[in-house]
């Protein structure tokens, strides 16, 4: 009847509500610490903190290591990596055999013509802004002898100064005599990249991407830092002071150590005004400083400027990273 409980009733709600064995034994498992006899006395008790902090740290060391033989190591052939890394040798089958030459068209062997025209865009390049970005270490408008008959290399180098410096000019017709002589360098590029890589190559895309930021076409002034940033890599202008560069007895030259900072401070210039992260990181940067390449009393007032800018962009750099470093001990307090 209902609301009357049997013997069996009160005996069977006491067995469900009542826990099982079976579980409470899978339960004491699951929670039980497993310690092993041989090693529980000799092994150090880490916190969990503590190890993943270990291996973060080994794992920067092999993408460090990774980023040495990718990236550093193009054009190198590692033949045993010893303790010392002292047995490199030079990959020479890359390198071009013959200079290779260009064939201008019409419309640029006839601007050149006009010796006038060339002198001036030239001067205007050098008086302006070569000397404030050191782009290159011209200081008269003598490369202008045998272009555009000139190696493709220094073909896509002039043209990027002629275009720059068109830029400057109260000519009318300068800004489409510059767009010729810009696009005429855009159509080398590749080629450059791939036959010359150099030097050379790095100033000229440097001078195009400074052109088209400041004629507002940022997209393409992205697009050119981003592959000289590439070709400095390429060349490892970005580690000339590292250790590994005196065991394969690379001494870097001055153009060499010029040319980086150079690019250095367009990258800079060109995250400033597109809001971007920069094309090389700081810390990937292993460079012997500006100043190393003149002396103090010799130096004119660019050559000094220059190397405080550099100075003060790459210490920008080192704490403007660490206000977004979680690791930092300032974002602790």
């Amino acid at each position: 009847m209902p609301g009357i409980q049997t013997k069996a009733d009160s005996d069977l709600q006491q067995k469900l509500s009542a826990p099982q064995n079976d579980d409470i034994d899978v339960d004491k498992a699951s929670n039980a610490q497993v310690v092993d006899p041989a090693t529980s006395s000799s092994r150090p008790q880490v916190s969990w903190h503590e190890a993943i902090d270990e291996r973060s740290n080994q794992a920067m060391e092999e993408l460090c290591v990774m980023l040495w033989r990718t990236n550093v190591g193009d054009g190198v052939t590692i033949i045993n990596d010893t303790a010392t890394g002292s047995q490199y040798s030079l990959e020479t089958s890359q390198k071009a055999t013959t200079v290779p030459m260009v064939t201008p068209p019409e419309q640029i062997i006839s601007y050149c013509q006009d010796m006038e025209l060339m002198q001036e865009f030239a001067s205007l390049f050098l008086n302006n802004i070569n000397q404030e970005h050191q782009f290159t270490s011209y200081v008269s408008t003598d490369f202008l002898i045998g272009f555009p008959y000139q190696s493709m290399e220094d073909v896509f180098l002039h043209c990027a100064i002629i275009a720059t410096g068109s830029t400057f000019s109260a000519r009318p017709e300068a800004a489409k005599i510059g767009d010729v002589f810009a696009e005429f360098a855009e159509s080398l590029v590749f080629s450059c990249c791939r036959q010359m890589p150099s030097i050379k190559v790095i100033q000229g895309l440097s001078m195009c991407s400074w052109r088209s930021l400041a004629l507002g076409r940022d997209h393409f002034g992205w697009i050119f830092i981003s592959m000289a940033a590439g070709m400095c890599v390429h060349l490892r202008l970005h580690v000339l002071a590292l250790d590994e560069c005196d065991a394969r007895r690379l001494e870097a030259s001055e153009q060499e150590i010029r040319t980086f900072w150079m690019f250095y401070i367009i990258d800079r210039t060109a995250i400033s005004i597109l809001g971007r992260n920069c094309a090389l990181p700081w810390r990937r940067v292993n460079v012997p400083s500006f100043d190393s390449t003149f002396e103090s009393s010799m130096a004119d007032l660019a050559q000094v400027s220059f190397a405080a800018q550099c100075q003060l962009w790459y210490l920008h750099d080192q704490h403007m990273d660490q206000v977004s470093d979680y690791s930092s001990p300032a974002k602790k307090h």
